[in-house]
């Protein structure tokens, strides 16, 4: 059940909460809210107010979850574990959920909020979309580094023919995985990868001399540095 505030506590909502957010909640590029130890929302920015469903942050301003508008994420338990924890240390978290109205992914950064006497009078919560690259989003901007024109070089891929596991461990050494992150990723030990790479792979590129340098070179030179293995990138997508 909600407990109302002491009027000392409305004041401090009044005269300083209000006033020292409210520049933020005209802000339409970002998403945040105030709300007070018992989830009543003290001031939020339009867009979070327009996810609860309120029009702006005017509307959206002293309503409270399971009473005025239906929760986007947790439960009350997990309200009551955050204000625990903030109390407890007087220090901001970090979190991540899906939004439920446009079922994106938003980091949330949590800070108490202090009253001028010092006590913690409720949590701040700013959301940051993510925009999780994908992996070969990652591989790729990886692989700037080389500067290497692939095209020019799709018919000398065609000429050395790689399996499908070696083709795998060659894309990793490219991308930067040492030799035991390879094994750890095949379930091999790391001689097993060794091995292969000198005696299958550094042959195959005509090196005389056994050197994941050069051979991360000349494949790269090759093109072998646009080509992700569907074994390498399904794994991620699981």
């Amino acid at each position: 059940m909600y407990t109302p505030y002491t009027k000392e506590q409305e004041d401090d909502f009044d005269r300083f909460i209000l006033p020292a957010y409210l520049q933020l909640a005209r802000n339409d590029s970002l998403r945040f809210c105030v709300r007070d130890n018992q989830e009543k929302v003290i001031i939020c920015s339009n867009d979070y107010a327009n996810d609860i469903g309120y029009y702006d942050y005017n509307e959206a301003m002293n309503k409270r979850p399971d009473y005025e508008y239906e929760r986007r994420t947790g439960t009350p338990e997990h309200f009551i574990m955050q204000m625990n924890y903030i109390n407890s240390t007087k220090k901001s978290f970090n979190y991540t959920y899906i939004n439920k109205t446009d079922n994106q992914l938003y980091l949330t950064i949590t800070e108490p909020v202090f009253s001028p006497r010092g006590d913690i009078i409720g949590k701040k919560e700013i959301d940051t979309l993510l925009k999780p690259i994908s992996h070969r989003g990652i591989i790729e901007k990886h692989f700037k580094r080389f500067n290497i024109d692939v095209v020019a070089n799709k018919n000398i891929i065609q000429q050395i023919i790689l399996s499908e596991q070696e083709e795998l461990i060659l894309f990793m050494l490219i991308a930067g995985y040492t030799q035991n992150e390879i094994g750890e990723f095949l379930k091999v030990s790391r001689s097993y990868i060794l091995k292969l790479i000198s005696e299958q792979l550094c042959p195959k590129f005509q090196l005389k001399i056994v050197s994941t340098k050069l051979l991360i070179e000349a494949a790269v030179s090759y093109g072998f540095a646009n080509l992700v293995p569907d074994q390498f990138l399904y794994s991620y997508l699981r």
